[in-house]
């Protein structure tokens, strides 16, 4: 039996409402999420799974565990995504058969310390992760890959990123959790630059040279060591997530934080899984024993921290930032806080169940900005809606800074001019 390895956003759920068509030998796919269009569906293979036949991503992102043994027998002969974890301590050299075909190479949670000084030779490569792994540094050949365009390091033993070590092509570079204290001058040659992840690191500046990357959209720099933002960061055209938590500039107040009453996990008791983002994980959970001085519905949402430094920083700097916004009917209700020595979790109120996502998460080519069915629509009154429910934020957020405790950004000072125009834009639509 295939095993399935799922990203974040196909979950179990998700396969249960394929319909698979049979006809003698060939199959179709359709599916009630219209962010599986046909020409993503093509790319699906029938497996059994749990007795049921499910789809998987097999020719798309290489979801199914594939083996080096399978890889070194020519199983998976001109494949374009391969994913091997296998605790590797070498680079396999069989990899290179693949040279005229793969396009995303997935070596995440192995013990890689080093790449060939032939990996170039895989022309074709468009994305590498490389996550929890044993590197100390970015092997220099990335700069000689033609298309490699997103990297991952997250999560190895960077101490440094080198002059010109990465490809001028790159737009998506991950280096979450490494011990980086200065980043290269040659990071401004990265014109395509949309997303730089670099949380939990030892950065105490940025240089310079990266405000020529005009295109950068998002970028993390939570848990540094960072005692001011350059202005230039707040003059890049795209940029339309900027977190930074967890500095120096910023600090948490613990007497704050204590106002928000805790209880314990014994307290609730969860149930499904509701979403995931770069920081946790939220399930739909019920009371078991409320506290009489907590007034909510007996459902509940409970977000659970992935660890003690996510990719928006340090859990305990969510909670802070929750208190200071304040409640409002355009914020979800933070209504407690579960401090124990294992995780730090939240408790929320539930989203009703009349609400719905506008967006779809971003896809590989829209890198940080949501997706939308081809068919969405929205009329004039629904964006007035959504341009004053971003006002409203905004002024939050000023509320936020101008107490000095300001912590992650989800709203950037840029979007002032954003919300003006739209303002301006929507009257003339009526």
């Amino acid at each position: 039996m295939n095993k399935l390895r799922l990203i974040k956003w196909l979950s179990y759920d998700d396969i249960s409402r394929f319909n698979v068509n049979q006809t003698g030998n060939n199959h179709s796919y359709s599916h009630k999420n219209s962010q599986f269009t046909p020409k993503i569906l093509k790319h699906f293979s029938l497996v059994q799974f749990n007795g049921k036949i499910a789809a998987n991503f097999s020719a798309l992102l290489g979801f199914i565990l594939q083996t080096l043994a399978q890889l070194n027998s020519g199983k998976y002969s001109d494949i374009t995504h391969l994913t091997l974890s296998e605790n590797l301590t070498e680079f396999p050299q069989k990899i290179f058969s693949l040279a005229n075909s793969l396009e995303v190479l997935d070596l995440a949670n192995n013990k890689l310390t080093a790449l060939p000084c032939e990996f170039s030779l895989l022309k074709k490569l468009k994305i590498l992760f490389l996550t929890n792994n044993n590197f100390n540094s970015i092997p220099e050949v990335l700069a000689a890959c033609p298309q490699l365009e997103m990297i991952s390091f997250k999560g190895n033993q960077l101490s440094r990123v080198d002059e010109d070590v990465l490809p001028t092509g790159t737009r998506w570079l991950i280096l979450t959790d490494n011990k980086i204290s200065v980043l290269p001058h040659s990071i401004g040659k990265l014109s395509r630059l949309q997303k730089l992840a670099l949380a939990g690191n030892q950065l105490q500046q940025l240089p310079d040279s990266m405000q020529n990357c005009k295109n950068l959209e998002l970028i993390r720099l939570s848990a540094n060591q960072l005692v001011t933002l350059p202005d230039w960061l707040f003059q890049l055209p795209k940029l339309a997530w900027l977190a930074f938590s967890g500095n120096k500039l910023t600090r948490s107040v613990q007497a704050v934080i204590d106002q928000m009453p805790s209880i314990s996990p014994q307290d609730f008791q969860l149930k499904q899984k509701l979403g995931e983002g770069a920081s946790g994980i939220i399930h739909q959970a019920t009371w078991l024993t409320k506290p009489i001085t907590i007034d909510s519905d007996d459902d509940i949402a409970v977000k659970i921290f992935k660890g003690e430094i996510t990719s928006d920083g340090y859990p305990i700097d969510e909670l802070n930032n929750c208190l200071q916004a304040g409640e409002h009917k355009n914020l979800i209700k933070v209504i407690a806080k579960i401090m124990s020595k294992e995780q730090l979790s939240l408790i929320m109120e539930l989203i009703p169940q009349r609400f719905y996502n506008l967006g779809l998460p971003p896809s590989l080519t829209s890198c940080t900005r949501d997706t939308f069915p081809t068919s969405a629509t929205l009329t004039t009154s629904q964006i007035i809606k959504i341009v004053l429910s971003m006002a409203i934020l905004y002024v939050i957020y000023m509320k936020i800074k101008s107490a000095m405790v300001t912590s992650m950004l989800t709203i950037l000072w840029s979007m002032k001019t954003q919300i003006c125009c739209l303002v301006i834009l929507v009257p003339l639509l009526t």
